[in-house]
């Protein structure tokens, strides 16, 4: 075994690990699996269960996430018993069959399911430009009805966070600005949302330091 969850996180977000081989030979298989409890507790955030993957060797991407098969684990029962708002579910397995098969490759005991993927720029270069160029601050509301606005989070966090992967540094510090400085001089402090319904001195909106820091170039991307 190479790693182990859980992978906590705040609401809305996802954590990203780093997993290191000394080889990988043909024929190897990596198995990865994936739990949500999806219930209300002390312990984790409710966030729906993702899995993302990149892998690369000597500096190259060899596969990522779409090089995966994904099936349904279905010797872990789903109706167990829950003892305490701390914490999840008990875990608990009927097990028919021997999971080794399954982590040398072969899943056949197991039911496959569809995922949905993350669209790239690449792949969707329209959908990557609309979003770069016709929202964020300013947008034109009327110009896509059916796309609700976004609040500070996550939307305007998102939004900034795919300019600073672009790269797009000064369009990043102007939007930094509009979004955030009538909070900084009405409070003193970055909020939960665009306006003051929620939390007017909130953790998330810290992340905001990181983008300005980065675009002046006091820090290096790690991402």
């Amino acid at each position: 075994m190479i790693g182990a969850g859980p992978a906590r996180t705040g609401h809305g977000y996802v954590r990203k690990a780093r997993y290191f081989w000394e080889r990988l030979c043909k024929g190897d298989v990596i198995v990865v699996e994936v739990c949500a409890y999806n219930v209300r507790c002390l312990s984790v955030a409710g966030n729906n269960p993702c899995f993302a993957s990149e892998i690369t060797a000597n500096g190259k991407q060899i596969a990522d996430s779409s090089d995966f098969q994904c099936y349904r684990l279905t010797d872990r029962k789903q109706k167990v018993l829950r003892y305490s708002f701390q914490r999840a579910f008990v875990e608990s397995y009927d097990m028919q069959q021997c999971r080794t098969a399954l982590y040398k490759g072969d899943a056949s005991a197991y039911p496959s399911m569809l995922t949905e993927t993350v669209a790239s720029r690449t792949d969707y270069a329209e959908l990557y430009n609309t979003l770069m160029q016709e929202f964020g601050y300013g947008r034109k509301e009327d110009e896509y009805p059916k796309v609700y606005p976004s609040n500070a989070l996550i939307g305007f966090l998102l939004r900034l966070d795919l300019l600073r992967q672009d790269k797009q540094y000064e369009k990043l510090l102007n939007e930094v600005k509009a979004y955030y400085t009538k909070m900084a001089m009405m409070t003193g402090t970055l909020w939960e949302h665009k306006d003051t319904r929620a939390s007017l001195n909130h953790g998330f909106a810290s992340y905001v330091a990181t983008f300005i820091l980065e675009a002046l170039g006091f820090i290096v991307p790690i991402f």
